[in-house]
């Protein structure tokens, strides 16, 4: 079993609460708050750090439904040239185990009340988009606006 490294005032102590694999070579991981608190609210494209044991600190996108206070879910692909990230989460880290994360946070947040929203991505940083896109559609309040 691993555990969180020590916290600072930004940064969450979370339990694996489940693993699934979801497609070949990727693999889900529930994290739920570690005191059982609610854990703070996040929108479709946001990202959190994770803080591996190991010290490697990396960056996954949230996924799921930002509804869901009890508990984050972050989609890990293992890369065969992994540099300890990926390889970590598949191969070591099991349901119980425990990892500090950062807080949400958005680089890219959805801006309010866009005329003609376009979402665009590339690569693996589509999958927030695609939840981003049907979360603009039933809000209708929400997305990226459109170059002019």
């Amino acid at each position: 079993m691993t555990s969180a490294a020590p916290q600072d005032a930004g940064s969450l102590a979370v339990r694996v609460s489940a693993i699934g694999d979801q497609a070949d070579r990727v693999r889900s991981f529930r994290l739920e708050p570690a005191d059982g608190s609610a854990l703070p609210p996040w929108e479709p494209g946001t990202h959190i750090d994770v803080h591996l044991p190991t010290g490697l600190v990396r960056q996954y996108s949230l996924c799921g439904d930002p509804a869901e206070r009890d508990a984050y879910v972050i989609a890990v692909l293992r890369t065969p040239d992994s540099r300890g990230g990926s390889r970590y989460l598949h191969d070591t880290l099991g349901v119980g185990d425990t990892l500090t994360i950062g807080a949400p946070r958005d680089n890219f947040p959805f801006q309010a009340r866009a005329r003609r929203p376009l979402l665009g991505s590339l690569s693996a940083a589509v999958s927030p988009h695609v939840r981003g896109g049907g979360h603009a559609a039933e809000s209708r309040t929400h997305a990226y606006p459109r170059p002019e």
